[in-house]
C-alpha cells in the first residue's frame, strides 16, 4: 500500500461519518488533508517545543481560539507572490478532533455556498472563492486529488431537501423576528445564523436565497 493510500485510509472513515453529520463532502475533506499536510508529512509542529498539532487542515489559531496552539513557519500567496510567514495554528489531541473542528469551521456563514454545493468538485472550487485559501489553484488541486484517488467513494449521496413553501415561509417569519432581536442586542453571530437558516429553508423550498 502506498503512503498516499495509507494516509487516506487513516482518515477516510472519520471523514465519511462527519459527512453524514455536517453535510461536508468527505472526498473534499480528505483531499484537503492530503494537500495541506503533503500526505501527512507536513502537519504543523511547534518550531520551539516540537509539539505535534494533529492539524490536518492548516487551521490558523486566531485570538478567538481558546484551545492549544503551535507556532511554525508557513506560506501564503499575496498578489501572486509566495510569501513565507510565521503563524500560529490550532493544536488537537487527535486527528479525529482536527476533522471535527474543520467541519465546525465550515459552518461559518461565509462557507454557506460550500455546504450547498451539489458536487464535490463544486465544493472544492468554492472553498477558494469563499476565502478558505489564498492559493488561486487550491480548488483545482483538490479536484485533481479527488479524481486521481477516487475519493468520491467515501461520499454519501446528498438528497435534495424538500420543504413545503408555506411551511418554510412560516418558519422564516419566526427566524426574521429572532434576527431583529439579535440585531438589537448586537449579537452578530446569532443574527448571521438566523439569516443562514432562513436561506437554507428558502433553497430547500425552491426559493431564492437572500443573504448570500
Amino acid at each position: 500500500m502506498s503512503k498516499q493510500q495509507t494516509f487516506i485510509k487513516l482518515i477516510a472513515e472519520a471523514a465519511s461519518q462527519l459527512h453524514q453529520e455536517y453535510g461536508i463532502f468527505a472526498s473534499v475533506s480528505i483531499a484537503q488533508a492530503c494537500l495541506e499536510t503533503g500526505w501527512g508529512k507536513f502537519i504543523p509542529v511547534d518550531h520551539k517545543s516540537g509539539k505535534n498539532s494533529n492539524n490536518l487542515f492548516g487551521v490558523k489559531a486566531f485570538n478567538s481560539w481558546k484551545g492549544d496552539r503551535v507556532t511554525c513557519q508557513t506560506w501564503e500567496v499575496y498578489g501572486g507572490k509566495t510569501v513565507s510567514i510565521i503563524s500560529q495554528f490550532r493544536a488537537y489531541s487527535s486527528i479525529y478532533e482536527s476533522l471535527r473542528d474543520h467541519h465546525q469551521v465550515l459552518l461559518n456563514p461565509r462557507y454557506l455556498r460550500v455546504r450547498q454545493a451539489k458536487t464535490a468538485e463544486e465544493a472544492a472550487q468554492l472553498l477558494h472563492v469563499c476565502g478558505y485559501a489564498t492559493d488561486p489553484q487550491y480548488g483545482d488541486k483538490l479536484v485533481g486529488i479527488i479524481n486521481q484517488y477516487n475519493l468520491k467513494q467515501y461520499d454519501y449521496v446528498k438528497e435534495d431537501k424538500k420543504v413545503e413553501k408555506d411551511i418554510a415561509n412560516e418558519i422564516i417569519t419566526q427566524l426574521q423576528a429572532m434576527w431583529k432581536v439579535y440585531d438589537h442586542l448586537g449579537m452578530l453571530d446569532k443574527k448571521a445564523r438566523m439569516g443562514e437558516l432562513a436561506d437554507e429553508l428558502r433553497i430547500a423550498s425552491g426559493q431564492q436565497a437572500m443573504n448570500r
